[in-house]
């Protein structure tokens, strides 16, 4: 199945996960894009990075609130994610650290960012649309603390 996303939040996922072929597009009335489903229980859609401060990442709600949790919004230049190069505006953020933050309230989530005194602070992403992720075929809640737990394991190896 085929869902269907704003059309800024697909924007910037199409933008910065490189599809730009016409094939996986589809413009339709009433400014909705369709996308191809990302696969939210695929440990390779997913990205795990360490960022020093400034992280540099302008994190917005997610569009339908009922999701919760964040997504990248904006990068700025010169600061850690920049240099990094690996984090991509649209990408949807699952951890701070160990802690699972999908599905979470914005405000919560921003403080734990915000609250944070590690000089690197591990950040986990899904790399891909809000419905992907929060939709009838998401992740579940187990899968997700397991990707969490497991990802922290390697980490510290």
């Amino acid at each position: 199945p085929v869902e269907a996303v704003p059309e800024r939040e697909a924007e910037l996922s199409l933008k910065e996960h490189g599809k730009d072929d016409a094939a996986d597009v589809t413009l339709v009335p009433d400014e909705v894009t369709l996308l191809e489903p990302v696969d939210p229980m695929d440990a390779k859609n997913y990205l795990v990075t360490h960022l020093s401060r400034p992280m540099g990442i302008l994190f917005e709600e997610n569009y339908d609130v009922q999701h919760g949790g964040a997504f990248v919004a904006e990068i700025n230049e010169g600061c850690s994610a920049a240099a990094d190069g690996s984090i991509c505006r649209g990408d949807q953020l699952i951890a701070i650290g160990e802690k699972r933050v999908s599905g979470m309230d914005f405000e919560e989530v921003m403080k734990l960012i915000v609250g944070g005194v590690e000089m690197k602070t591990k950040l986990s992403f899904f790399r891909g649309p809000a419905e992907s992720l929060y939709g009838p075929s998401g992740a579940s809640l187990e899968w997700l603390d397991e990707f969490v737990a497991e990802r922290g394991e390697e980490a510290a190896l």
